[in-house]
């Protein structure tokens, strides 16, 4: 389809009568294929995209199909009175399988269900966050990002946990705005920028050489789709071309801890970047579920750990280094300590990284038979006594949730005392804390120039700058007076805040999502992967408590801007919900888990959509005045979906039915392929994102 660029954006603006109507009923996508469970990607593939971060699949789609996929996008831009000449503008937002149900058939092939389940095991969940971007004739490049999780501040992983797939029904040569990535970049944040998860300027071009990559532009043949690792650094560009591009995006998530592969051989001639080779090495034992094949004796010295300090490539791979080291759970490891160091020192950047680290160490501790009980001992201490601090104290959680399987911990005393920690940080409901942050002198060069002031923000604020160091630190108010610190080696400078009030509520999370929704990660995580009966209970226990408060408050979080952590929170619940049911499918817990998401899916389709103001891509910042809602249903009815005991999923479909949630065709029994290709209604021109 040539589409001509037009001055004249013709934005909300409906065209004829016509064009106002519903959408024409189309018929449902053929039927899903199975995949041999022998069937995976070949290990050059797989340990190519835990070195680049992608996986490119040719041919997935036909003509047939990515025209159909198109011309129904294309409809859909009219009869919402979109013109020609915008981008990204998608007034079906999450409604495209809707208007598209090829859209379904595409990830339904086997060629990428074989990739997914390679990459995130059988179990994978498709996200309801299923977008078009259309990139129209005359577009502009964008800044280079990771992207955002809707408006939540979604913790990050190196592990495959999150994977994002964008699929091109279109030859797209790079005058049709090919995407373009950095490969490798996934394992690495933007330190200095305007946050964590841009680059631009200077700050691209010495990411880039500091990752030994370069940014590239993925031209590809119509039907092709790529397969990316969440957190990689990419970029939409400008069309050149008279052509209107589309690429459709999707996001999945692991479910099953487990993955096909058990004998992967990480080989360090996948990347040309050293410090990123005992990164891949330690997630090719993570997805082989089995300690790392080696355990080197740590021999670097305190004075080259501090020279990594202050470089995120050096530093990341330092606590990876010391994590697969001999004896590295021990508490005298001289690596060992200079982790806890980095993770008391509350610096932001030096706390993420220290988050990747304690993960490792626990995981390869575990599987090595080595006694974890001391590690644990300091996580759960770090956490109850941060509890107000959020960057450590989500850290922590997040810590035990990306250790993944904890199926070699059979201490029962071990695995209470870290999911007591966790259930009565989560339990908690305080907003108001006074960090003191106390910073350890020993993390940093002996020859760092430090600084020491005060700087008082002008408004709420991300970040702080002070005689040109960005500091990384809480979202403070207006006025709020903030002691600060900076510390400079070889032109290199952190800064980090050492005191100061602020609202937890609005802390910026330094790559972690809230306290409370990364503590009921970190619960459903572990409550999956172990069969210790008084774990597995209290944990049914925590999420059943959190389910049936979120059904009592839907009403509340709708339309109200404040209650971003609660529609956090239960975006975590129900992904929980199916990993724990996933593991653990039959019990009188289990049942009521499954009943409240039933209810909670009634309740959420019963809400007004009139009450959203626009959330639309691009915008950041918040998750719409739904508070993620439309994302947390369409979750349950995953869940529901996959569960043996189907009575509660029919009950769902009739209230849905019932409040005439589903597409006009639909019937009043029980149809598996109406529910999945029923519209959002949360999700309007106005609110489609």
């Amino acid at each position: 389809m040539q589409i001509t660029p037009c001055k004249k954006k013709l934005k909300g603006k409906r065209k004829t009568a016509e064009a106002a109507k519903q959408p024409a009923v189309v018929p449902p996508p053929p039927p899903p294929t199975s995949v041999d469970p022998a069937e995976k990607l070949p290990e050059n593939d797989i340990l190519g995209f835990l070195a680049n971060g992608y996986v490119l699949l040719e041919n997935v789609g036909n003509d047939e199909t990515n025209k159909n996929i198109i011309e129904l996008n294309n409809a859909a831009m009219l009869r919402e009175g979109v013109g020609e000449g915008v981008r990204n503008h998608t007034p079906i937002g999450n409604n495209c399988i809707a208007e598209a149900p090829e859209l379904r058939a595409v990830i339904e092939t086997k060629k990428v269900k074989t990739a997914l389940r390679s990459i995130l095991g059988d179990k994978y969940i498709l996200h309801p966050h299923v977008i078009g971007m259309n990139n129209d004739p005359g577009s502009k490049c964008q800044t280079v990002h990771k992207d955002s999780f809707f408006g939540f501040e979604g913790h990050r992983h190196h592990t495959p946990w999150w994977v994002m797939a964008m699929y091109y029904p279109q030859d797209t040569p790079i005058e049709m705005a090919a995407t373009s990535i950095i490969p490798g970049s996934q394992y690495y944040a933007s330190e200095g920028g305007f946050d964590s998860r841009h680059l631009e300027g200077s700050d691209l071009t010495r990411a880039q050489q500091d990752w030994s990559t370069a940014e590239t532009q993925m031209t590809c043949k119509a039907g092709t789709l790529l397969i990316v690792h969440y957190d990689l650094f990419h970029r939409g560009m400008n069309n050149t071309s008279s052509t209107r591009r589309w690429m459709f995006k999707y996001e999945f998530l692991r479910v099953e801890i487990a993955s096909p592969y058990t004998t992967l051989s990480w080989n360090p001639s996948y990347t040309k970047d050293a410090h990123k080779s005992v990164i891949c090495e330690y997630i090719v034992s993570w997805l082989n579920g089995a300690a790392p094949s080696t355990a080197r004796e740590f021999t670097t010295a305190k004075s080259e750990m501090q020279k990594c300090v202050l470089s995120e490539h050096t530093r990341v791979s330092l606590v990876y280094e010391i994590a697969l080291s001999k004896g590295s759970s021990s508490a005298d490891h001289v690596g060992r300590q200079f982790l806890s160091g980095m993770l008391a020192s509350g610096v932001p950047e030096l706390v993420r990284t220290a988050r990747h680290g304690f993960a490792a160490l626990l995981y390869t501790g575990m599987k090595r038979g080595y006694d974890v009980g001391n590690v644990i001992e300091e996580l759960v201490k770090t956490l109850r006594a941060s509890e107000k601090i959020p960057q450590i104290a989500s850290a922590v959680a997040i810590a035990f949730a990306d250790v993944g399987d904890w199926s070699a911990l059979t201490d029962e005393k071990l695995l209470v005392q870290v999911t007591d920690a966790l259930t009565s940080v989560f339990v908690r409901n305080e907003d108001i804390f006074t960090p003191n942050l106390v910073t350890l002198p020993e993390i940093f060069p002996s020859d760092a120039k430090v600084e020491t002031g005060i700087v008082e923000t002008s408004k709420g604020s991300r970040t702080v700058t002070t005689n040109g160091v960005v500091l990384q630190s809480l979202l403070a108010p207006k006025g709020t007076s903030l002691k600060y610190q900076t510390r400079t080696v070889g032109g290199k400078s952190i800064g980090y805040h050492v005191a100061g009030v602020v609202n937890m509520n609005s802390a910026v999370r330094t790559g972690c999502c809230n306290v409370k929704a990364g503590c009921l990660a970190a619960l459903c995580v572990i409550g999956s992967s172990t069969t210790v009966d008084v774990v597995v209970k209290s944990v049914f226990g925590v999420l059943s408590n959190t389910l049936q408060r979120g059904v009592h408050d839907v009403p509340n979080i709708n339309g109200d801007m404040k209650r971003t952590q609660q529609g956090e929170i239960l975006m975590e619940a129900t992904v929980g919900a199916a990993r724990l049911l996933n593991a653990h499918p039959i019990g009188s817990q289990q049942s009521e888990v499954l009943a409240l998401l039933s209810q909670f899916v009634g309740k959420v389709a019963s809400q007004d959509p009139s009450k959203n103001f626009p959330r639309r891509p691009g915008a950041g910042g918040h998750p719409g005045a739904d508070q993620g809602l439309r994302y947390s249903m369409g979750l349950a009815i995953t869940a529901l979906l996959a569960h043996p005991q189907q009575e509660y999923i029919h009950e769902a479909y009739a209230t849905l039915y019932k409040l005439r949630r589903l597409p006009p065709e639909s019937g009043r029994g029980f149809d598996r392929a109406a529910l999945l290709r029923k519209r959002c209604h949360l999700t309007t021109a106005q609110h489609a994102f």
